[in-house]
């Protein structure tokens, strides 16, 4: 079984019934202000008539709330979208190569730009692009374009 509707689910889906609901009107604060006002009236009164008084106040401002038909014909829209969408092939060895590559591209503009310390000397400062090539184990074209990929200029 289902748990049972919040005071905003109601609220949202007009099902609000003061009969069956009336003592939601005592939990959390709901995000309108009119209905919030509401509720903050009911919860102030200990009179019953007056509480079913202003159950069925807000029974009526919750079927004048404005309609989210637009925003909810999006979403069943882009849901439909997202759902009748043909399948996507998952090949493991594409996407492990576009991660190493991507990996590739960020070391070679980070030793261009920032350095790291050399192997021969082991003093700080940007490498070359021979030498990022070299570490890389590709051609220092290779290393051109995953800088131009990364958006620094050689």
């Amino acid at each position: 079984m289902p748990a049972p509707k919040t005071l905003v689910q109601h609220s949202r889906e007009r099902t609000f019934r003061s009969r069956r609901h009336r003592e939601l009107l005592l939990g959390p604060v709901v995000p309108w202000p009119e209905l919030a006002a509401l509720q903050a009236r009911y919860a102030a009164t200990a009179h019953e008539l007056e509480r079913r008084a202003i159950g069925v106040e807000f029974e009526r401002a919750v079927a004048r709330l404005p309609a989210n038909d637009a925003i909810a014909a999006t979403a069943a829209s882009l849901l439909d979208e997202i759902v009748n969408a043909p399948p996507e092939p998952h090949t493991p060895d594409r996407d492990r190569a576009a991660s190493e590559r991507a990996a590739r591209v960020l070391y070679a503009r980070d030793a261009f730009l920032y350095g790291m310390r050399r192997i021969e000397d082991d003093a700080p400062g940007p490498l070359t692009v021979d030498e990022i090539a070299k570490r890389l184990g590709v051609c220092s074209a290779t290393v051109r374009r995953y800088l131009a990929e990364a958006g620094v200029g050689v």
